[in-house]
């Protein structure tokens, strides 16, 4: 089949796809944006309009050579030219602590009044990395509240996030003018500074912060913690630029843990998880994807985690293993943030999850990098 090259209006990726995907939904393999396909070139004789799936799978993370036919090759990307090197503020920013919640990072309250230092964190999920199903949420500083300790004070607050999408894809400072202050809190406080989770994965601890006397001093000063080390990496070189000591040092922590996906999960996510699922020997943690019957505050109480050898379902009081070597069926319903995945393997095992369109692709790529064979039904 002939091939035809498109650019992802985001980020101005240019990828080889298939002329039958012309009017279609695609996936951007660089930046994780859904587009439809503008037709830049006529439909080669004999070819027929491809279903949504089938072009999703064909560009998006989901997608591999072998999981489609010979005829729909997935989506290769062009090498983009040179791009001159990047030049990086320097903001008087130093790393505490590296522990097990994360990295903590520690600067003058005074900084936050710098829209360019608020604009530091990464452009992908705080938690996973993904760049896709973004939504932007603002750091509140609890220890500035006149609530203070109060229960689910953070609960108020759910009109600080804000859909990325319907913002229309704003940056930088023009990002910042869009977005509200944070309500009774003082200055510096107030001022956003905005953060980044996909629709597959919670806020709950990926961002942890205060605010408190130095050591020794009158002068107070802020901590912000990261629990992602990847995500805390890309952090410091955004604020500090390549090369610092406090990236050396997460560098060194990541290297220690192999980056492993299970502490890239909050903290306190983990608890809970640990609740239900128990690392067998010698198994590999691979993901986690919650259940959209609940709450984000709730994440790590039910979902499916997979590892290298099975998937572990729960969801209120049923918890089910359905291992590898099992033929497992997946059949899915619905669309969007509502998609209701069924999954069934031998021996009456059959597990009801709910799923975004995020959740069921990471699912679907998890168990194609484990090589498990899923029979898919839609």
């Amino acid at each position: 089949m002939e091939m035809m090259k498109v650019t992802c209006p985001s980020c101005g990726t240019v990828l080889v796809v298939p002329p039958a995907s012309v009017g279609r939904k695609g996936r951007c393999t660089s930046c994780g944006d859904v587009f439809v396909i503008s037709p830049m070139s006529e439909l080669a004789p004999g070819d027929s309009p491809a279903s949504d799936e089938e072009i999703m799978d064909w560009l998006g993370p989901a997608g591999t050579a072998a999981a489609r036919p010979a005829a729909a090759p997935a989506a290769k990307v062009e090498k983009a030219p040179p791009q001159p090197a990047r030049e990086y503020k320097s903001f008087p920013v130093r790393l505490g602590h590296v522990d097990d919640m994360g990295a903590f990072f520690l600067f003058d309250p005074q900084l936050l009044y710098d829209e360019d230092f608020r604009c530091g964190f990464p452009r992908k999920c705080i938690v996973c990395g993904d760049k896709s199903h973004l939504s932007v949420h603002l750091i509140i500083w609890s220890s500035k509240l006149p609530e203070r300790g109060q229960l689910g004070v953070h609960n108020r607050y759910q009109p600080s996030v804000y859909d990325l999408k319907k913002l229309g894809g704003l940056r930088g400072r023009k990002l910042l003018a869009a977005l509200d202050r944070v309500p009774n809190l003082p200055e510096p406080y107030c001022l956003p500074f905005p953060y980044y989770v996909c629709q597959a994965c919670s806020a709950v601890g990926a961002v942890i912060n205060d605010v408190r006397f130095a050591p020794g001093t009158n002068s107070r000063q802020c901590e912000l913690g990261i629990c992602s080390l990847a995500r805390a990496e890309e952090f410091i070189v955004a604020v500090r630029g390549p090369g610092s000591q406090g990236q050396q040092r997460i560098r060194k922590a990541l290297a220690k843990t192999g980056g492993d996906p299970w502490r890239a999960i909050p903290l306190a996510v983990r608890s809970r998880i640990k609740q239900w699922y128990q690392k067998l020997d010698d198994e590999q943690f691979v993901s986690f994807i919650p259940d959209g019957d609940f709450a984000k505050t709730e994440a790590g109480q039910a979902g499916v985690v997979v590892t290298d050898r099975r998937m572990v379902y729960r969801k209120f009081a049923r918890r089910i293993e359905m291992p590898f070597s099992d033929q497992i069926t997946i059949a899915s319903r619905g669309t969007g943030e509502r998609i209701q995945l069924k999954i069934t393997a031998p021996g009456n095992k059959t597990a009801i999850f709910t799923a975004g369109t995020a959740g069921a692709h990471r699912l679907r790529k998890c168990l194609l990098e484990q090589g498990v064979r899923a029979r898919w039904v839609t």
